[in-house]
């Protein structure tokens, strides 16, 4: 009777460390309860090239300007209402040659993801800049032949310390990875095919550590995480050993000529042209996944601060509107709060997001 009690009350205070239940949570079930998400950006996926392996953890943490986590910090995203963060996460400063991670690394990521499954929230964790321009992880056919076995031993380590957790941890195989080029549009044939090959030997290995990761909710990406017609063509689903724990995250910086352009194609108003390209977009994403019974989640979004608040304010909410006609959950890249502060930056595209979703 006591044990019993003990662990009612560690489960009340501790969720992420509570048996998970017989009937495992579909990757269906937890996208259409992820009503808001945020990244935790700029944090655990900061590159410093310039520290060597074995450096304090915090000094890479707090690489790109950001503090180190806390839980105050998600406590006031769940506060607002945000219940899903996704933790991007770069692992290759903190592995030996033989690809074995650092322990105090894997013990840093492990406490910030118990901040998020302590609030009851979903959280994805990732392999992040070990992908893109100067990753290790391309979408080339003979660097994936070459650095396939260190991608297995990888997601093998997360997937071994990661097994205990609940439903409300997924596993985001990767961010974007780009051909050698690199092209952030469209590639070819033979980078779609790698893609693919990294995506399918993510599953396997997960699936293959047991446990919860049996059916452990995971995600793939498309090549760049892109939306391109090519790229959404060639994009491959795993195969699986169970059904409905598998679902494909994009990225959408919509439209480019808003939210990220500073050159000459820069515009800063969101205006009816703006809101058709977006709409485009999710109906594109909708015929290609989610009408084919794919679940599909928008990974990152956001607009670039040119001194347009109250344009970019009306892009969140339009965008957020646009995906929620199709239960397509979306997390925030970075920004609206201040963590050195906490306090926040941009309530009002918090307010933007947590007011126009369904």
């Amino acid at each position: 009777m006591i044990r019993t009690l003990i662990l009612a009350v560690c489960c009340v205070m501790f969720p992420s460390l509570c048996p998970a239940s017989s009937g495992w949570e579909t990757v269906q079930s937890a996208l259409k309860s992820i009503h808001a998400g945020w990244n935790l950006a700029n944090s655990l996926d900061a590159v410093r090239n310039d520290l060597p392996y074995g450096s304090k953890v915090s000094d890479f943490e707090t690489g790109w300007g950001q503090p180190v986590t806390t839980p105050e910090m998600i406590h006031m995203m769940k506060e607002a209402g945000f219940n899903a963060i996704r933790v991007p996460v770069t692992w290759s400063q903190h592995m030996d040659e033989g690809g074995n991670v650092r322990k105090e690394w894997m013990d840093r990521v492990e406490q910030v993801v118990k901040y998020v499954l302590d609030e009851n929230m979903y959280c994805i964790v990732n392999v992040h800049h070990d992908t893109g321009t100067d990753g290790w992880i391309r979408a080339d056919w003979n660097t994936y032949l070459g650095a396939k076995d260190k991608f297995r031993k990888l997601w093998k380590q997360i997937a071994d310390r990661f097994k205990k957790y609940d439903s409300k941890l997924l596993f985001e195989g990767y961010n974007e990875i780009l051909d050698l080029k690199p092209n952030w549009h469209e590639s070819d044939a033979d980078s779609y095919k790698a893609v693919n090959a990294f995506a399918q030997d993510f599953v396997d290995v997960v699936r293959k550590t047991g446990g919860n990761n049996r059916k452990r909710n995971l995600i793939v990406n498309t090549y760049s995480a892109g939306t391109s017609d090519a790229t959404l063509k060639y994009f491959a689903m795993p195969k699986d050993v169970v059904e409905n724990h598998l679902a494909v995250e994009v990225h959408a910086y919509c439209p480019w000529s808003f939210t990220d352009a500073t050159d000459n194609y820069s515009t800063t108003v969101f205006d009816a042209k703006a809101e058709q390209e977006v709409t485009t977009l999710f109906r594109r994403l909708n015929e290609r996944f989610v009408a084919q019974g794919i679940p599909l989640l928008l990974g990152e979004y956001r607009a670039l601060d040119k001194g347009n608040l109250e344009e970019r304010v009306k892009y969140t909410r339009y965008t957020v509107r646009e995906a929620a006609k199709y239960g397509i959950p979306c997390f925030y890249w970075d920004g609206l709060l201040d963590r050195k502060a906490l306090k926040w930056s941009e309530l009002e595209i918090v307010n933007a997001i947590i007011n126009n979703v369904e």
